[in-house]
C-alpha cells in the first residue's frame, strides 16, 4: 500500500515514560518534512500525470490526423513517424514518475526503518525492564530470606537464654527448698526435745507435789518419807493440800497436752 502524506500526517507512536526512546519533538519535525515532501512530489507526480495524458491524448489526434494529409502527398509511407514523437514524450512523463514512486519508496522505507527501530528500542526497554525486575525480585527475596534467618537466630538465642535462666531459677529454688526443708526438721527436733525436756520436767515437778516435795528420782520410788512413816512431824494443812492438789491438775493438763502433740 503506498504511503501517502495522510498517512504520516495522522501516524500516531505510543508515547513512553522513564525509559530510553527518540525525541518527541525531533520525530515530529522529521514527520513534519517527510509529509512536505510527499506532499510535494504528489504535486509533481500529478502534474506529470497530467502532461503525459494530454500528450498521449495530442498524439491520437496528429496520428488521426495524418491519413487525411496522406493523398495529397506522395510520401505517404513516411507519415506514420509522427506519432513516434508522441510515443518518445511517453517516457520523458514516465521518468519523473518512477523517480516520485522511488521517493515514495524511500519514505515508506524511512518510516518503516522508524517503525521497527522504535519496537526494537521499545522490546530493548521492555527487556531490560524486565531484567532489573527480576534482578530486584532475587534482591528482594534474598534479603527476606537474610531477616528470616536471622529473626529465627535471634529467637533461637533468646529461647536458648530463657532456658538457661529457667534452669538458673529453679536450680536456686531447689537448692533453697532443700535449705528450708533442712532448716525445718532441725527445728522440729528442737521442739521434740524441747517438749520430751518440758514433759520430764513436769512430770517430775507432779511427782514432787505428789509426794510432799520428795522427788522420787532422790529418795527411790515408792519410798515413803520417814516422818511420814513414824506419824511424826507437821502434817500438811487443808489449805495447802487444795493448792498442790490445783498444781498437780495443772501440770497433769500439760502433760497429757503434750503427749496429744507428740503422738
Amino acid at each position: 500500500m503506498p504511503l501517502t502524506p495522510e498517512d504520516v500526517q495522522n501516524k500516531e507512536f505510543t508515547t513512553v515514560r522513564l525509559r530510553e526512546g527518540y525525541d518527541m519533538q525531533e520525530v515530529d519535525e522529521f514527520l513534519d518534512e517527510v509529509e512536505a515532501e510527499l506532499a510535494r512530489m504528489q504535486r509533481e507526480n500529478d502534474e506529470l500525470r497530467d502532461k503525459l495524458s494530454a500528450v498521449t491524448r495530442g498524439g491520437g489526434v496528429a496520428a488521426s490526423a495524418e491519413p487525411i494529409q496522406a493523398p495529397r502527398q506522395p510520401e505517404a509511407p513516411k507519415a506514420p513517424e509522427a506519432p513516434p514523437s508522441a510515443v518518445a514524450a511517453a517516457p520523458v512523463g514516465v521518468q519523473p514518475s518512477d523517480a516520485a514512486a522511488k521517493v515514495l519508496a524511500l519514505a515508506q522505507k524511512t518510516a518503516d526503518e522508524l517503525v521497527a527501530d522504535s519496537k526494537a528500542e521499545a522490546d530493548r526497554l521492555m527487556h531490560d525492564a524486565r531484567t532489573r525486575a527480576d534482578k530486584l525480585d532475587s534482591e528482594t527475596k534474598a534479603k527476606a530470606a537474610k531477616i528470616e534467618q536471622d529473626a529465627r537466630q535471634r529467637a533461637d538465642s533468646i529461647e536458648q537464654e530463657v532456658q538457661k535462666r529457667r534452669t538458673q531459677v529453679f536450680g536456686k529454688l531447689e537448692s533453697d527448698r532443700a535449705d528450708l526443708e533442712h532448716e525445718l526438721e532441725t527445728l522440729r527436733a528442737f521442739e521434740r526435745e524441747y517438749r520430751s525436756r518440758l514433759k520430764s520436767y513436769l512430770e517430775r515437778e507432779l511427782r514432787k507435789l505428789e509426794t510432799g516435795g520428795v522427788d522420787e528420782a532422790d529418795t527411790g520410788v515408792g519410798q515413803v518419807p520417814a516422818a511420814a512413816a513414824g506419824g511424826g512431824g507437821p502434817q500438811p494443812s487443808p489449805g495447802g493440800n487444795a493448792q498442790a492438789a490445783q498444781t498437780g491438775g495443772s501440770l497433769r493438763s500439760v502433760a497429757s497436752l503434750l503427749d496429744d502433740e507428740q503422738r
